[in-house]
């Protein structure tokens, strides 16, 4: 297995580190000394709070909260979707394969009234409709925290659905894992950190890495369907055989002409279905303070859309998979498109948060400073032409920052009464940028649009929780909240909206909620909770995206905001946890819920685009049940199930052309995407003394409706819906001496998931008639035609594809390693062990992390040598200029400019590009001998490391025929280089005080650059030279570097990389037995007057600026 770049270094980290055990204990106990003898008051405290899993169940909220580990299931390759799938009450919405668009619903609830928490601070954004959960890995992550009805005032917000709530790792002692696997269809996972003491407190290192292919294998059911069908024409068809979806028999022309699309295979394999994510995570605590840095890298790729009205399709055929597509030649031609486009999304988001706490007898106070920067940039590779505003790109630039306050009292903790105060304030500030392709109007020279390209608004929350505990009641606990919330903007109006006067404060508006829970005897529990809830709409639902969203705004150009979503919620329920027989235990928890939304906030969608509407009130009521069994150490059972249901009380979603559904259907009208019955199984088997886990899993969800609607004449009413799933996973983790984890499993065993129908939105149809048509023709007799009688009309439903159809049968491996702080004390030098930690003379080995900026060439151009003698200058001629008065100004060919920003997407500037990548994360390994003569430090280091840079320049032409000087049509022309990686040799020198070494190095480095020419010229022939990949070139700079436990370094180094890149060069000459001569080709140059003409960057150096984190560890 090829390990990915963040993969192979964190081995290296792993190499370095130590840890705890790999796989999940079996003890839930909390670390010795700590206590859950009060209920927590802070995000920080809850991590100590509770001596059992179960206890921290029952304290985290007054209300309703499942809570998973992702640790129980490590190495089974799954993420936090799939954790998911394990709480009742919990739907993940998934589109596209393996890591593709995600979101969850939280009883019934949209995904956009699900608030995602990481470690407290809001995860969403009012740039989406609904947090992405597909970009949060879980390796990292300690638990997941999922709230259903009351959010307990700690969470900023009123949820109308639920929170979830992701609480990643707290640094520990000196520690540390790394772990590696492989499944089916090219997917990788790579995980690692590190932990040791660093300042009086504790650092965690973490790096996560996923892949995958996503290219599996799936059916084409309508089109099999189809296969076996045939109509019942045979004795009118003419040729007395009956027509079929694929062949029908023409009358006139006396042939059976057979449909194109049949030819395809009906087995398909899924294209344009990768993804890459890759994290980052540095963690530092102390008693009092956080702080925590974030970086997620997603690279994906959105497959299309399997649908097909007539049953095929030409979705995922490699022959009309772009770019191999050819639509200009063959029968076929016309059928190619639009079909499997390379369409692309790129994020990068940085997190970070700052935060203090102290104690101060029973009141606590707490302070939190956080910020997120995400951009989001979408292409379209394959476009042919750009029809729209972002329809080949589109760049979303969101900005947040928060303050947040908490405090909490304790009042009477030994009274009859006992009270635990919470006050919890919020503030929020974000911006959205937006910028896309096709902004300019070629027409007018203005941008289009402006009021879509920069969003503000600013949110305030003010919460208080008083949970009370009646001693006398039998700790009877009651916790009423009352939160205020005021929104100012987004404003509608003046430059940010053209329709319209300025609205979008909100002003103040309270929710408020109860919940209480009562302990009978020692094993039951009874609880209940109501409340109220509010949702403001999001940017995106305000706005729209300037391409297929609108603003709101109705037929005459009135702005029509959107108002808040709010409602209530109440749930009741009662639970068990206790003792069955002997070492048989067990637990369980039964909840009824009941929520109510009004004014709900639904999509409009028609052929032109669509808008936001509040749709009316909605109610969903259901019940949640979940249960667990553990037999000693030999078995354990988890159960979860969900039953409900939801529709319209009044209201309805409307359909093109503004169709109110709830005007046409018979029966109730039911809330869309939510299935009515999901479950989900879990036995864990365990042999060996726990060294061997065997698991088996089950997961159901059950009818899911798409859509509901009703034709003409029907009384009933008809559906699109998803047919039921069932998977089942297999597995094992075995666990070996020194720390050593093994696992494999299969996923859905049986392969369901790619076999998954879906019903109601695909027919057939074929009409025939019982009259001659060739003799009426001939005797002109045509009243056969008048009896309705013989006009026959075949309607066939089919079952047809899910829109996005699931990866199926997945087998997968990994292989855990997890050190501890006693493995360092077994290996660590007897000159170590003796206490001279300072010294540094000896080898090393390590790596590093971090991010390298290429050098912006933004104004470079493309240079000419049009005497091939080495010299570049000059222009190359091409079509007359003049100014408004006519006056002749030049004829030169590059004229429309040239753009330093990537390579060019078609012939003229306004087609776009595709964006360079100036800068990335990047990782190397080196390996080093220094030697230290008293406080001074001498050294050689050898490194090789990967940047994965791109660097383009693009010129754009309008060339003439020389021969008869009319003008062809526009070209450009791409110079792309791309910097792999480098192998360097470098000296350094520095001083040492007291364990901490800062040095200067300098050295030269063989770097691996490849190189690409594209044109869209296709009358010149070109010629490339001097394309080796190999450049010299030197670095230098500078570091710090730290003892931090044994033979353990931390350190932070700035280098800066120059190479000589400037002699790849292209020659333009001309192409077939005819040629059209150019202005590359003009002139008394070379060996006569039509000799090429190079072309190369003007920029001959390629420069760039790391800074990495590194790690190592000396022998």
């Amino acid at each position: 297995m090829r390990l990915s770049p963040i993969s192979q270094l964190a081995l290296i980290v792993a190499l370095c580190a130590g840890s705890s055990p790999a796989w999940a204990a079996e003890n839930d106990s909390a670390p010795p000394g700590e206590s859950s003898a009060s209920a927590p008051k802070t995000q920080q405290e809850i991590v100590v709070t509770a001596n059992s899993r179960q206890e921290l169940q029952d304290i985290l909220s007054p209300g309703v909260v499942s809570v998973v580990y992702p640790d129980d299931t490590r190495g089974e390759h799954k993420a936090l979707p799939d954790l998911l799938d394990q709480i009742p009450g919990v739907y993940v919405r998934r589109v596209g394969g393996t890591g593709g668009y995600t979101t969850t619903s939280i009883r019934g609830s949209a995904p956009s009234q699900v608030n995602i928490y990481i470690d407290g601070v809001p995860f969403n954004l009012s740039s989406e409709t609904a947090a992405d959960i597909s970009t949060i890995p879980i390796s990292n992550v300690e638990r997941v925290e999922v709230y259903r009805g009351v959010t307990p005032a700690r969470f900023s917000g009123a949820p109308l659905g639920g929170a979830i709530n992701i609480v990643t790792k707290m640094p520990t002692d000196l520690s540390g894992t790394v772990s590696a696997g492989a499944r089916s269809f090219g997917g990788r996972q790579f995980s690692g950190n590190l932990n040791f003491p660093l300042l009086g407190g504790g650092l965690l290192l973490g790096l996560d890495m996923e892949r995958s292919k996503g290219d599996f294998k799936y059916p084409l059911i309508a089109a099999r369907e189809l296969d076996g069908i045939e109509f019942g024409d045979a004795e009118w068809s003419g040729d007395g055989q009956p027509n079929t979806p694929c062949s029908t028999y023409l009358v006139y022309q006396g042939i059976r002409e057979i449909n194109p699309l049949c030819q395809f295979p009906t087995s398909r394999r899924r294209q344009n279905n990768s993804f890459q994510r890759d994290n980052v995570l540095v963690k530092w605590r102390n008693e009092n303070i956080t702080a925590k840095y974030s970086f997620t890298y997603l690279n994906r790729y959105m497959p299309t859309l399997v649908y097909e009205p007539v049953g095929y399709s030409l979705v995922d055929l490699p022959a009309y998979t772009f770019p191999a597509v050819n639509l200009t030649e063959g029968s076929l031609a016309g059928l190619g498109v639009p079909y499997n486009k390379r369409r692309q999304q790129k994020q990068y988001q940085h997190e970070g948060a700052l935060n203090w706490q102290e104690r101060f007898g029973n009141l606590e106070l707490a302070l939190n400073l956080n910020l997120m920067d995400q951009r989001k940039r979408f292409n379209n590779y394959d476009l042919a032409t750009p029809f729209g505003v972002g329809s080949r790109t589109a760049l979303y630039r969101t900005t947040r920052y928060g303050i947040t306050a908490d405090a909490s009292y304790t009042l009477g903790s030994d009274w009859d009464v006992a009270q635990l105060l919470e006050l919890h304030v919020q503030h929020n500030w974000e911006e959205m940028r937006y910028d896309a392709n096709n902004l300019i109007n070629l027409v007018t020279g203005l941008r289009r649009g402006d009021f879509y390209q920069n969003y503000k608004r600013q949110l305030t929350n003010i919460q208080v929780q008083d949970t009370l505990t009646f001693r006398t009641l039998g700790d009877l606990q009651v916790a009423p909240i009352f939160r205020i919330e005021k929104l100012t903007g987004p404003v509608l109006g003046s430059q940010d909206n053209i329709f319209g006067p300025s609205s979008g404060n909100y002003g103040w508006k309270p929710t408020w909620s109860v919940s209480a829970k009562k302990k009978v005897g020692s094993d039951w529990l009874l609880f209940a909770s109501y409340g109220t809830y509010n949702r403001y709409p999001n940017f995106y639902e305000i706005y729209g995206d300037g391409v297929y969203i609108q603003a709101g705004a109705d037929s005459v150009g009135n702005v029509a905001p959107l108002l808040r979503e709010h409602g209530r919620n109440w749930d009741a329920g009662l639970g068990w946890n206790g003792t069955i027989a002997g070492d048989l235990t067990g637990s369980f928890r039964a909840t009824y819920f009941n929520r109510k939304t009004e004014d709900e906030i639904t999509l409009f969608l028609t052929p032109v685009g669509g808008k936001y509407v509040n749709s009316g009130t909605t109610i969903t009521k259901g019940g949640e049940f979940e249960a667990s069994l553990k037999w000693g150490n030999r078995a354990d059972l988890q159960l979860a199930a969900t039953v409900q249901d939801g529709y319209y009380d009044k209201g309805t979603y409307f359909l093109y052309p503004g169709i109110p559904v709830g005007d046409r259907v018979a029966g109730k009208l039911r809330t869309l995407q939510h299935p009515g019955f999901t479950a989900n199984a879990r036995l864990n088997l365990h042999f060996l003394s726990g060294a061997l886990t065997t698991f088996g899993e089950v997961k159901h969800t059950g009818r899911n409706y798409l859509g509901q609607f009703r034709g003409t004449g029907n009384l009933e009413d008809a559906f699109i819906y998803e047919e039921p799933l069932t998977t089942i996973d297999v597995g094992a983790h075995m666990r070996l001496p020194h720390g050593i984890t093994v696992s494999g499993g299969v996923s859905d065993l049986f392969n369901a998931g790619p076999r998954q129908k879906m019903r109601g939105s695909q027919f057939a149809y074929h009409g025939y008639t019982k009259c001659d048509v060739l003799e009426a023709d001939e005797t002109g007799d045509y009243s056969c035609f008048d009896d309705p009688a013989n006009a026959v009309t075949e309607n066939y439903a089919l079952a047809g594809n899910t829109y996005f159809p699931r990866q199926g049968r997945t087998f997968y491996v990994t292989i855990a390693k997890s050190f501890g702080a006693k493995d360092w004390r077994a290996v660590a030098s007897p000159g170590i062990r003796a206490g001279d930690e300072r010294n540094w003379t000896g080898f090393y080995a390590g790596g590093h992390i971090g991010r390298g900026w290429g050098r912006r060439n933004a104004n470079e151009i493309l240079v000419f040598d049009k005497r091939q003698n080495g010299v570049f200058g000059g222009q190359i001629d091409g079509v007359a200029r003049f100014d408004s008065d006519g006056n002749f100004i030049d004829r030169n060919a590059f004229a429309p400019g040239f753009t330093g920003s990537g390579a060019a997407l078609g012939s003229v500037p306004e087609d776009g590009v595709r964006s360079d990548k100036h800068k990335g994360a990047d990782y190397g390994f080196r390996l080093g001998y220094d030697h230290q003569v008293g406080s001074w430090l001498f050294g050689v280091v050898g490194e090789w490391a990967d940047f994965n840079l791109v660097d383009s320049v693009s010129g754009y032409a309008l060339l003439t025929n020389i021969a008869t000087q009319q003008a062809l049509p526009p070209t450009s022309y791409s110079f792309t280089r791309h910097l792999k990686s480098g192998l360097s040799l470098r000296a350094r020198t520095g001083y040492s005080w007291r364990g901490t070494l800062g040095y200067v190095t300098a050295g030269i480095i063989r770097a691996d650059v490849g190189h690409a020419f594209s044109t869209t010229n296709t009358i010149n022939a070109f010629e490339e030279s001097n394309a080796g990949k190999h450049r010299w070139g030197h670095q230098y700079g500078g570091g710090i570097e730290q003892h931090i436990a044994g033979p353990l370094t931390i350190g932070l180094e700035y280098l800066r990389t120059n190479i000589k890149d400037g002699d790849y060069t292209v020659a333009a000459g001309v192409a077939g037995t005819t040629p059209i001569f150019t202005g590359f080709q003009q002139g008394l140059v070379g060996q006569g007057t039509h000799s090429p003409t190079d072309i190369r960057r003007s920029e001959p150096r390629y420069r760039i600026d790391s800074l990495w984190l590194t790690l190592g560890y000396r022998f």
